[in-house]
């Protein structure tokens, strides 16, 4: 049987999907600033919290670190969720508005979280004039609101990895976040073996990632084409990049399967 992508591979790869962002992100801001300031920012901040979750995961894997790979690999399924979620809802609004949902509603819920946890704090200590400055804020992305409005649209999305198949491995995973009992079971079997983990968790992933960034370029290419009424090369060249790049990862792991 093949072997599946090396690290070292998928990082030439990741480095290849940035020098295509690269070669488009003047570009790309500039049209963002003008049209889509906040949902523009918002895929961008998110295909760098994917890359640096990303590469965690690839040094992980490296030093064998199980119980600590599949921290970080919940963590990356939930970014990766958020991101599919705010590029659907991009593609179909053609506005700013799900970047307003996550930077201004999202700071303002956070906000009144944080409060919420000072005021419990304050009556464990006895305190009971306690002023409220956050209230009737809500969290536009949440995660089962996100799972059934990506459900709804796994049509429009054409994923080489169905969200739904990413839910219960998620929820499996939460063990390891919360300090479960089902973790230190499997942490305990993972010591007697090389866990498969170590190979899988790469690879769907990274899957996950590249398609991403040809996501983003798409989602670029599309608004422009509605805006400008016209086709801009820069963001249409490097789509057929990562789109070039996605498919030859993917064919070269389903080779492996």
């Amino acid at each position: 049987m093949p072997e599946s992508c090396t690290i070292d591979e998928f990082r030439e790869y990741q480095q290849q999907l940035w020098d295509a962002y690269k070669i488009a992100e003047e570009e790309l801001l500039a049209f963002s600033k003008e049209h889509i300031p906040l949902s523009g920012f918002l895929l961008v901040a998110m295909l760098r919290k994917l890359s640096a979750i990303q590469l965690a995961i690839f040094d992980l894997c490296e030093s064998e670190n199980y119980y600590s790979l599949n921290i970080i690999y919940r963590s990356f399924i939930e970014h990766y969720l958020k991101f599919l979620y705010s590029f659907l809802r991009l593609l179909e609004e053609k506005n700013d508005d799900v970047g307003k949902d996550y930077y201004v509603h999202g700071m303002l819920y956070e906000c009144q979280a944080l409060e919420r946890s000072q005021i419990n704090a304050q009556k464990l200590a006895g305190e009971t004039e306690i002023e409220r400055k956050f209230s009737g804020q809500q969290d536009k992305f949440k995660l089962r609101d996100i799972i059934k409005y990506i459900n709804d649209k796994i049509p429009a999305c054409n994923s080489k990895i169905p969200p739904l198949i990413l839910i219960p491995m998620y929820s499996r995973l939460s063990s390891f976040v919360h300090c479960g009992h089902g973790a230190d079971v499997d942490d305990l079997l993972s010591s007697a073996t090389t866990p498969k983990e170590f190979t899988e968790i790469p690879d769907i992933s990274f899957l996950m990632f590249s398609s991403s960034f040809l996501k983003t370029f798409v989602a670029f290419d599309n608004l422009h084409r509605h805006f400008k009424g016209k086709v801009n090369n820069i963001f249409a060249e490097q789509s057929q990049k990562s789109s070039n790049i996605y498919y030859e990862i993917q064919s070269k792991l389903n080779s492996t399967s």
